[in-house]
């Protein structure tokens, strides 16, 4: 087998490995009536824990009338779990979250706990709740973010940043897989290193001792010079066409199945 045939080899096997982890994460909803805990799944679809707002939830609801810091003429409350009614109006009855205005003792419903939607933004979980009033749609958008040592939970509440569309942060040990799955916290999670980063340690460390002991043998053993110095000099310098040759030999199955379907 030749340098190229070694290389396709590889390269199909780092496409099925790295591909998947690309692709978007989920969390998927658990069981009826369980509006604010999802399983959280990585891009092969295998569950990864549990990623829950059960232990934040509560009264009066978590975020208790705290003012945007898009629209601080604005308070906005909302709970995970448990509908809540506030005065002042109608609008603010067993609701997930409302919109209040201080100025006109106006209040709207942004969001029914019924509605919720587990969504992914980028890396975090995102709850999204929304509710139509008077034949306006409003959408609150709730982004966890994964953070072993924020305990107690950090929460920012953004406000309405887009039209009819409202933005709440919630920091938590709580939004990292199974870390509430038995309980909240009483104290920052310790976190060790993942399966994933110890490969990559293992990886570049043994490249650059590779390097490293390449370049001294070859300057001192072999009495090479310049760029011949680095070990396997001319696999590194035909690698970017190797790995071209490997991407266009890893999607050759496409291209033929789309000739067949022409065909």
């Amino acid at each position: 087998m030749n340098s190229k045939q070694v290389v396709q080899c590889i390269w199909v096997v780092l496409m099925s490995v790295v591909f998947p982890c690309v692709l978007s994460q989920t969390c998927d909803a658990l069981v009826p009536n369980d509006y604010c805990s999802c399983d959280f799944k990585d891009a092969t679809g295998t569950s990864q824990g549990l990623v829950t707002l059960q232990y934040l939830d509560r009264t009066p609801p978590l975020v208790d009338k705290v003012a945007g810091k898009a629209d601080p003429n604005h308070l906005y409350s909302y709970n995970p779990c448990t509908p809540f009614t506030q005065p002042p109006g109608d609008g603010c009855q067993n609701k997930a979250a409302c919109q209040f205005v201080p100025s006109t003792s106006a209040s709207y419903s942004t969001g029914t706990q019924e509605s919720v939607l587990y969504k992914m933004s980028g890396s975090n979980v995102q709850f999204e709740y929304s509710d139509t009033e008077q034949q306006t749609l409003r959408t609150t958008r709730v982004t966890l973010i994964c953070d072993k040592s924020a305990v107690p939970a950090r929460i920012n509440v953004r406000g309405e940043e887009e039209t009819q569309y409202y933005y709440i942060d919630i920091t938590t040990a709580c939004a990292c897989p199974d870390v509430c799955k038995d309980g909240p916290p009483v104290g920052p999670v310790k976190e060790g290193l993942s399966t994933g980063s110890i490969l990559c340690i293992i990886f570049f460390v043994v490249l650059i001792v590779y390097l490293i002991i390449g370049a001294l043998v070859n300057k001192y053993v072999r009495s090479k010079e310049g760029a011949e110095i680095v070990p396997n000099s001319g696999f590194w310098s035909d690698l970017p066409y190797l790995i071209k040759d490997g991407f266009l030999f890893a999607i050759s199955p496409c291209k033929k199945k789309q000739a067949y379907d022409q065909i």
